[in-house]
């Protein structure tokens, strides 16, 4: 089974796993849904290095979408919160790599427990 290698991902904001300059690279749907490409092609995800890389990818991706640059205000900082939390859940499901959903699954596993 070939695996793509681009991925889109949305929730209140979309993360479409080729990140460069993140903030350069945002758009807005027409529907109001901000994206961000991030490509892995070059990344073997069966191998620890590559999804982890890849885990980083997807949550600066999903930082900059959830608007964490927007405004340093607290009082969006739940939504924020829950947008970049339903943009890494969906993109980590979307790429369907064992590697890549245990080291997310054990990252909020540890978060919880703290």
């Amino acid at each position: 089974m070939k695996r793509t290698n681009v991925l889109l991902a949305s929730g209140l904001a979309a993360v479409a796993l080729g990140l460069a300059s993140a903030q350069s690279f945002a758009t807005t749907s027409a529907d109001g849904v901000r994206s961000i490409e991030v490509s892995f092609a070059e990344l073997d995800l069966t191998k620890p290095a590559g999804a982890e890389t890849l885990y980083k990818r997807i949550k600066k991706a999903a930082f900059v979408v959830c608007g964490a640059y927007d405004s340093p205000m607290s009082w969006n900082h739940a939504a924020k919160t829950q947008c970049f939390k339903n943009a890494v859940d969906e993109a980590v499901a979307r790429v369907n790599s064992p590697l890549l959903s245990s080291l997310h699954r054990n990252e909020n596993t540890r978060l919880a427990s703290k």
